[in-house]
């Protein structure tokens, strides 16, 4: 029963953690002051902790719902909990909404970058950005 349980607590904080640096990447490289002091380190701790304590909240019904069969491992006795699993969490929560989250603010920070070469901005600062960004647009397609 902890198989599943890890599986359902972890790979769910991974994807927050792609769809947070693309957020962050996004607010970082905005050219609004009040976005880029937005993305602080307090805020990604808080975040990260709460993202961490609601996915590991919502993987404990696994552990009261799967009943363990000798041949077959473990299976959902409870078929509400089944399809909940089947058509939302695995669809929608791991599936669509990771994508859609990350690769919409990977390219919203792609077009911030572009236009911060536009501007009057120091080559480094410049340089860091566009690394950055890419690196989260490679991480992103790898979902």
């Amino acid at each position: 029963k902890l198989k599943p349980f890890f599986t359902q607590s972890i790979n769910p904080i991974s994807l927050n953690i792609v769809c947070f640096a693309a957020i962050d990447q996004y607010l970082s490289t905005s050219c609004h002051s009040f976005l880029r002091q937005s993305s602080t380190i307090k805020l990604a701790k808080i975040l990260t902790t709460i993202a961490t304590l609601f996915w590991i909240l919502h993987a404990t019904p696994i552990l009261f719902l799967l009943e363990i069969q000798s041949k077959y491992g473990c299976n959902a006795y409870n078929q509400t909990y089944r399809n909940y699993v089947t058509y939302f969490y695995y669809l929608i929560l791991i599936g669509a909404l990771p994508i859609t989250v990350s690769t919409l603010f990977s390219i919203l920070a792609y077009q911030n970058v572009r236009r911060i070469v536009r501007r009057q901005m120091p080559i480094r600062r410049r340089k860091l950005d566009q690394q950055l960004t890419a690196m989260i647009l490679v991480r992103v397609g790898f979902l």
